[in-house]
């Protein structure tokens, strides 16, 4: 399985990733865009037993994919923090889907193995 189809089935398995954007057609950007995250953004997400914390790193996030949905942007190693059980949280690299559509929500992705 390429890289790019990892991060895209990971962005349907987080739980704040209900249902994942168009993904037809993704391309390698048309132009180099990136972002830089000063500090730690993070946001809950109502979970059926507990509130959930949902979060992205500080540091550089680089447009790795996109299409007339939105783009995807890849963050450094271990940019990406979501809930596990019992209180623990995965940690892992991945980045934020940023829709062309300002009325739809940022949802976050990760890769599983990319490491």
């Amino acid at each position: 399985m390429s890289k790019s189809m990892a991060f895209l089935l990971a962005a349907t398995l987080l739980g704040g990733c209900a249902t994942p954007p168009e993904l037809e057609s993704l391309s390698a950007p048309q132009k180099p865009q990136m972002f830089k995250l000063e500090q730690l953004v993070e946001w809950n997400i109502r979970h059926p037993y507990e509130p959930a914390k949902y979060g992205l790193m500080p540091g550089t996030y680089t447009a790795v994919q996109e299409n007339s949905a939105g783009t995807f942007f890849r963050g450094e190693p271990y940019s990406v923090f979501y809930p596990s059980n019992y209180g623990r949280y995965f940690v892992r690299t991945g980045g934020v889907w940023v829709p062309k559509d300002p009325s739809k929500e940022v949802k976050t992705f990760v890769y599983f193995n990319y490491e």
